[in-house]
C-alpha cells in the first residue's frame, strides 16, 4: 500500500513571484508528479529570493540581466552547440 502525500507548495516572492503559477501549471501539463512539481517551485522561490537578494530582475525578454549577465571569473563562456535546435 502506497501513502499518499499532499505536497507543500512554497510561497513565491520577489522578481519570479508573477511566473510562479504559470509554471506550476506547466509543469502539471507536463506530467511531474505534485511532489516534484511542488520541489520545483520551492527551489523557483529560492532562485527568486537570490535574485531579489543581488537586485536582479527577471528577464522576460530572455536575456540575462544583473548577476546572471556578469561572468563567473576563470569559467569558460558557455555557448549554444551550433547543431542544436533551442527554440
Amino acid at each position: 500500500m502506497t501513502a499518499m502525500t499532499s505536497p507543500s507548495w512554497a510561497r513565491v516572492r520577489g522578481p519570479l513571484a508573477p511566473y510562479a503559477g504559470g509554471f506550476r501549471v506547466e509543469l502539471e501539463r507536463l506530467g511531474y508528479t505534485p511532489l516534484t512539481a511542488a520541489t520545483h517551485v520551492r527551489l523557483m522561490a529560492h532562485l527568486s529570493w537570490w535574485l531579489a537578494r543581488e537586485g536582479a530582475e527577471a528577464c522576460p525578454s530572455g536575456k540575462p540581466a544583473g548577476p546572471a549577465a556578469r561572468p563567473v571569473p576563470g569559467l569558460p563562456a558557455r555557448r549554444a552547440r551550433a547543431d542544436r535546435d533551442y527554440g
